[in-house]
């Protein structure tokens, strides 16, 4: 009776100490849940785990293999190796332990390395390893890698428990981990994208010789890093919003959202709401809240395109959110708070529309801290080649074409032409001559420019020949010339920038034509 009983305290000792062993491994494998879950370094979260597995069997030493899909076929890399003489390196699969794993996608216990003929590897280059343990990391049925741990000779063997503990462990993580690598693509994909816009909107990249265009530049690096407002004033088609763009990507807020808004686009009631934003229930259709554009920019840009077409009622409110700094969407009955840096655009001169009465002069005021006026084209004439090749580089890309360049016809013609559509018709022509190309065709001839261009020139037919039609170009520019000098006096500084070139450019070009 006795002897039962003392069999029976043994038995409930036993119990006693599993369950706290049990206890033990749930509280590490919490932990290790916590731990990973409260970051997204991949880097990070591997220690964690394979800190975590050695620490739980008793482990001489562990490595993870992670799948690299990059490298060919059947091949792993060892991404992380802690507590571990070997190196980060490159296996095949008849190497090492993940490569078993990943062919037969199964836990691997081995008692002794030093004979089994699976991994010759091991033997060759002997490690001092004797037992191992490895196991597969799968997420949503894809393994994705493997936790290796091993034990030098000597050293105790693992057991079934270990093989417990550590698949536990790598059920938990393979998921974390593979959440972990996406997220570090899709960060670099992000800085990649990021980098790609600060180089697309350098002010360099936006083209521009002519001394016009060099007093925007001079204007925009003044203006870039500051937090004042801007009114960006011109035509429309001048690219006004490249500008912008520019000026919101090289300055304090570039890591922050651009939003552009075209206001002459949305109706007055409807722009209201895309603004401010509004509250569930603030008017029929509204079933839910919706985040304004001012609340989208917020740390960030907010660009108001064609300023002056917005109602006197919404300029108030407007005045209102950039004097308090804050907004209150459509049925709300709290106020946000907003950080945001106004750029603002009219092809209107908003101090005769403030004359006029159509403009508040509270918010003129408001948004009027720095104005830069783009010029249009036809006072750049200088940059109409520029353009028009930078754009043709880009349709040959786009569209495979062999177009080498415009003829030296074309581009004169387009050069006498005034460009009422600036910038943007100018692309649009482009895009027209490319298209109207045949494949025998290696330049831009003038029978590829639409009809407006070549009747700007004293309705000049299209079966005009080549000699003939650079005779009447001269002409064309000797009498432009000399009506310039004779309204100035011969003064070439002022009747240049009526022509829209430069001093030196007219002077060239006065050489050309035989003009003293």
């Amino acid at each position: 009776m006795c002897t039962k009983g003392a069999y029976g305290q043994h038995g409930i000792r036993e119990e006693l100490d599993t369950l706290n062993q049990r206890v033990k491994e749930l509280e590490a494998l919490n932990k290790v849940a916590v731990l990973i879950s409260s970051t997204m370094e991949v880097e990070d979260i591997l220690k964690i785990i394979l800190d975590e597995a050695i620490s739980l069997t008793g482990s001489a030493q562990g490595s993870i293999s992670i799948i690299n899909p990059e490298a060919p076929n059947g091949m792993t890399t060892v991404v992380r190796c802690e507590h571990c003489e070997l190196q980060d390196a490159t296996y095949t699969v008849d190497q090492n332990l993940t490569g078993w794993v990943l062919q037969n996608k199964k836990p691997l216990m081995v008692k002794d390395l030093s004979n089994d003929d699976r991994f010759p590897g091991f033997r060759r280059k002997n490690h001092g390893i004797q037992s191992a343990l490895s196991l597969p990391l799968v997420s949503k049925g894809t393994m994705v890698g493997a936790i290796n741990l091993c034990n030098k000779k000597g050293g105790t063997a693992f057991t079934e428990d270990d093989v417990r503990l550590v698949s536990i462990l790598s059920s938990q993580s393979a998921q974390v981990i593979e959440s972990a690598r996406l997220f570090e693509k899709v960060s670099r994909e992000n800085m990649s994208l990021k980098k790609e816009v600060r180089g697309k909107y350098q002010f360099r990249n936006i083209i521009g010789r002519s001394s016009a265009m060099q007093s925007v530049f001079k204007m925009l690096e003044q203006i870039v890093q500051s937090e004042a407002s801007v009114v960006l004033q011109g035509e429309s088609g001048t690219g006004k919003e490249l500008v912008a763009c520019a000026v919101h990507v090289n300055g304090p807020r570039g890591e922050k959202p651009f939003v552009p808004v075209d206001c002459g686009a949305i109706p007055e009631n409807l722009l209201e709401s895309e603004l401010f934003g509004y509250v569930k229930g603030a008017f029929t259709g509204a079933v839910k809240d919706k985040i304004g554009l001012f609340q989208e920019a917020n740390g960030g840009t907010l660009f108001l395109d064609e300023i002056s077409t917005m109602s006197l009622h919404l300029q108030a409110k407007l005045l209102r959110a950039l004097q308090e700094r804050e907004i209150r969407p459509l049925g709300a009955t709290v106020a946000k708070k907003i950080d945001v840096r106004i750029i603002s655009a009219s092809s209107s001169d908003l101090r005769e529309l403030v004359a006029q009465g159509s403009f508040r002069e509270d918010l003129y005021y408001r948004l009027n801290v720095v104005v830069v006026n783009l010029p249009p084209l036809r006072q750049r004439k200088e940059d109409i080649s520029l353009l028009a090749n930078h754009f043709l580089a880009n349709f040959q890309k786009s569209t495979g074409t062999k177009l080498k360049r415009f003829s030296s016809e074309a581009m004169s013609l387009m050069e006498v032409y005034d460009w009422p559509g600036n910038i943007r018709e100018l692309e649009n022509v482009v895009e027209r001559a490319v298209t109207m190309a045949s494949a025998s065709d290696e330049n831009i001839q003038p029978k590829h420019l639409p009809d407006e261009i070549l009747q700007s020139c004293g309705s000049i037919p299209r079966q005009i020949e080549g000699q003939k039609l650079r005779d009447i170009l001269r002409d064309i520019k000797r009498k432009a010339i000399v009506g310039a000098l004779e309204k100035y006096q011969n003064n070439k500084t002022k009747a240049a920038e009526d022509l829209g070139i430069s001093r030196q450019g007219m002077i060239k070009m006065m050489k050309e034509l035989g003009l003293s």
